[in-house]
């Protein structure tokens, strides 16, 4: 016979169990937010009990999907009653200014300044609950390098959040404070920044890859090549790996050096689930196609790509066409 101490200790276990598992199931849809599997992240949610999709975690996992979604506004609206039943919870305020900020840029000149405002407010707020909170140091440096003055832009301010996130996150940090040099026109200090963090972190893929993307706008293709495949090598998730695969057939289209490499590196590319390069990205391969002699692999991958929504991309494939159809005579 199972005594009363015996129940409560059983209860206790699967109440621990529970939690557990509503924490395991909240971990799932952030992991796959955080590797842009918005797909995976949408089933993972619904698949919540309803307990915990509309709990405060819950819901703040539901705005950054519909951030996530482009659907800003909804983000927005879902967020900002939350702000007050939750005024301390750190990520809430972050993504509250994140999702304010988005509707700054989206807004007509009347409303920008106004939800300007409720982004700095709420990333101030983060910051006071926790002053290393790497997000919303990164948001309000981005903020502060953009922003004119009339809306609250300081540059000022963008270089010392900078220089504090560099203490707390060196890749980071670096990152950032060659983008606030770049801002400020100090070209000098952005390179040996970037060098310097290089040198300290070897392995970065981030580094790299920004020193590779400075290579691309010089066209110095041979030492972009090289930082963009050291940054292959490093890459730490799907994200990193598929801009340097995307950037690495960029640069053998751009040169017309390495081609056969960079058709390997585009098919890879596009095996990688719920990349951002899908358009862009078949281009990119029926453009090695022609360069490599192979009209009518170069024929049936453009026919993949639908330019429709990008002005530039349709640009690039009315080019290609006509270079097909000349090569073909």
């Amino acid at each position: 016979m199972m005594t009363g101490f015996k129940r409560l200790l059983i209860s206790a276990s699967l109440v621990a169990l529970m939690a557990q598992t509503a924490m395991a199931s909240q971990s799932t849809v952030d992991a796959a937010l955080k590797a842009g599997k918005l797909t995976q992240a949408i089933n993972a949610y619904k698949s919540l009990e309803s307990s915990d999709s509309q709990s405060v975690t819950g819901q703040l996992l539901w705005a950054r999907i519909l951030l996530a979604q482009d659907k800003t506004e909804k983000a927005y609206d879902l967020m900002e009653p939350l702000i007050k039943q939750a005024p301390n919870n750190v990520d809430l305020q972050f993504r509250f200014g994140q999702s304010a900020m988005i509707m700054a840029q989206k807004a007509s000149i009347f409303s920008k300044l106004g939800y300007a405002k409720d982004g700095v407010k709420a990333w101030d707020a983060a910051l006071k609950i926790d002053a290393d909170h790497k997000d919303t140091l990164n948001g309000l440096i981005g903020f502060h390098r953009f922003a004119p003055g009339m809306a609250g832009g300081d540059i000022d301010k963008a270089l010392e959040y900078a220089k504090h996130l560099q203490k707390i996150d060196g890749v980071a940090g670096t990152a950032s404070l060659v983008g606030v040099y770049q801002s400020m026109d100090k070209k000098d200090l952005a390179l040996q920044e970037l060098n310097g963090g290089i040198k300290r972190y070897a392995d970065s893929s981030r580094l790299l890859f920004i020193r590779a993307m400075k290579h691309i706008n010089d066209e110095e293709w041979a030492s972009a090549h090289k930082d963009l495949i050291d940054a292959l090598s490093h890459a730490s998730d799907d994200m990193e790996k598929s801009n340097a695969l995307y950037q690495l057939a960029k640069v053998a289209v751009k040169s017309g050096a390495n081609i056969k490499q960079a058709i390997g590196h585009v098919t890879q590319l596009m095996t990688i689930e719920e990349h951002r390069y899908l358009q862009w990205g078949n281009l990119r391969l029926a453009q090695l196609y022609v360069a490599d002699n192979d009209l009518l692999k170069a024929k049936s991958t453009l026919k993949l790509v639908d330019g429709s929504d990008d002005d530039d991309l349709e640009d690039e494939m009315k080019r290609l066409k006509k270079r097909i159809k000349k090569l073909s005579k």
